[in-house]
């Protein structure tokens, strides 16, 4: 019996069995497999995937999210590839394609995120015991001790880009009580003049993808004087999957001080 899914972007997949040896070219959904493991077998990940700890030493590294090693996952024979829409490029997917199956996330939300975690369980038919859909959709429901203000999350420094209001990380700060200052999508370029004038009450300044230290932190804040800079966790803040599950324990830390 054939197999029949649909991914993130409705593209049907056929599968003669559930699939097993898996590559996956996105860091956090890499971390939701290894939990699955050993009912599904992750054989290759990318330099990127640092979660847990074990895997770079464990897996296969083919390459990165954007510049995959296409010739190493081929050889490693999947049964499937998991990609994103964001994280990866078009071109590398279409490559794989001809060969194996590419499954694409496209996650912008805490929602969408539930869904793409529900989407591979039943994929993967993954037993009752390990699926972590129906505590992240607990999570996700739960409230949270929030803080009121406006917030632009900052996560390159040069140029300065910020996460836009469509975005998975705008999605935890509106969980937050926290208001994006940016009405644009994904993540638009700015410049510290342009941040000094919105004076927002926080700048959050993230570990990923530009790793932000005390250094930086002090500049923007030598820069914006009105508003309270702060270095923040990215992967609680950007990654979707296992990371949610531990996501609120760190923002109730994190409001904690921010309110002390």
């Amino acid at each position: 019996m054939v197999l029949k899914t649909v991914d993130q972007l409705n593209t049907e997949l056929l599968f003669p069995t559930v699939p097993k040896r898996i590559i996956s070219l996105v860091p956090s959904i890499s971390e939701l497999l290894a939990h699955y493991e050993p009912d599904i077998s992750l054989i290759g990940i990318t330099r990127f995937c640092e979660h847990p700890l074990r895997l770079r030493k464990e897996k296969h590294i083919v390459g990165g999210t954007k510049d995959p090693d296409i010739k190493k996952i081929l050889e490693l024979k999947p049964d499937l590839i998991i990609a994103n829409k964001e994280e990866n490029r078009k071109e590398d997917i279409d490559a794989l394609r001809l060969s194996y199956p590419v499954w694409i996330s496209d996650v912008s939300s805490l929602d969408s995120g539930l869904e793409m975690v529900s989407k591979l369980e039943g994929l993967l038919q993954i037993p009752t015991a390990k699926k972590l859909s129906a505590t992240i959709k607990s999570q996700i429901n739960s409230p949270l001790e929030g803080i009121s203000g406006t917030v632009a999350y900052v996560i390159w420094q040069d140029p300065i880009m910020i996460a836009g209001n469509d975005t998975f990380i705008s999605s935890w700060l509106n969980k937050i009580g926290l208001k994006n200052i940016t009405k644009k999508k994904r993540y638009p370029e700015i410049s510290i003049k342009w941040l000094n004038k919105q004076s927002p009450d926080y700048i959050f300044l993230s570990s990923e993808p530009f790793p932000f230290k005390e250094k930086n932190r002090l500049q923007f804040q030598l820069n914006c004087k009105n508003s309270k800079v702060v270095l923040v966790d990215g992967r609680l803040f950007s990654w979707y999957g296992k990371a949610i599950i531990e996501a609120p324990k760190y923002f109730t830390r994190l409001i904690s001080s921010l309110t002390a």
